[in-house]
């Protein structure tokens, strides 16, 4: 075969092997990724100014006690009304706030406040229609209206604050910590210290971006009654999962291992 035969093919098996029309060659240039469009509400929260039904005035069961509602940035609604905290997955279709099952702590509280929880959780499930008037976040169904204003929820350090255990997670249930039982954990940059509920603990911690990296806890040894033992099982096996994810939204922290999780209140 002569040069200037084998140059040809060269050149040939060259421009068959390179990139189509309209591609790019960059060096280092990422897959093309779809952009997503930002949920109008994600990470914002709000409290209730007024609520309507059947076109009257309807107060809360608890005086001075507004609804709080925060549309989270991971796509969860959750609202506190009178007795416990509800969270919901959501979407918004529209003009509308679609809300998936919703998960409850199981806190008792008297008649009027479970009532109160209860028709918070129907109005949602009613798939309300929402609008901004200025700042002012406005909700309809059919018969009643919420109209809520921004609340600006402080958040506190992750490091060096200290976090109270408010809610046991495991599957899709939340139960409360038993009244009396106080658990709580504080984060530093090399090791977390705190409580089960019933014994002190600590044990070596390396904080990441959204996880927590748990070396072994240690506890001291006394003996507690059945419901701070429950927490102290609770606490421990979450903690003792080793790599352990966190997400924030103001004061609520929510550390999950799997199927266990807790949930927690920054003070």
């Amino acid at each position: 075969m002569t040069r200037i035969a084998l140059l040809f093919l060269l050149v040939f098996a060259a421009a068959a092997c390179g990139p189509a029309q309209g591609e790019s060659t960059t060096p280092g240039d990422p897959a093309p990724t779809q952009a997503r469009e930002k949920d109008p509400l994600t990470d914002t929260a709000y409290r209730s100014v007024a609520v309507t039904e059947d076109g009257e005035d309807r107060p809360p069961a608890v005086e001075d006690k507004p609804v709080e509602v925060r549309f989270g940035a991971n796509g969860t609604l959750v609202f506190r009304a009178a007795c416990n905290r509800i969270e919901a997955p959501y979407t918004l279709e529209g003009n509308r706030v679609r809300v998936g099952q919703t998960m409850t702590t199981d806190m008792a509280c008297a008649g009027p406040r479970m009532a109160e929880d209860q028709w918070f959780t129907e109005f949602f499930q009613a798939e309300p229609v929402w609008k901004t008037e200025g700042r002012t976040l406005v909700l309809t169904t059919e018969r009643a209206e919420i109209r809520l204003e921004p609340l600006v929820v402080p958040s506190p350090p992750i490091l060096g604050a200290r976090w109270n255990v408010t809610g046991l997670v495991s599957g899709d249930s939340v139960s409360s910590v038993p009244q009396g039982v106080e658990a709580y954990l504080a984060f530093g940059h090399e090791r977390v210290t705190g409580s089960t509920g019933c014994n002190r603990l600590s044990g070596p911690m390396e904080p990441g971006i959204s996880d927590f990296r748990f070396g072994a806890i240690v506890t001291t040894k006394m003996a507690c009654g059945d419901a701070a033992n429950a927490v102290e099982r609770a606490v421990l096996e979450v903690l003792n999962a080793g790599t352990v994810r966190f997400t924030q939204e103001g004061r609520t922290m929510r550390l999950t291992a799997g199927e266990k999780g807790l949930v927690l209140e920054g003070s």
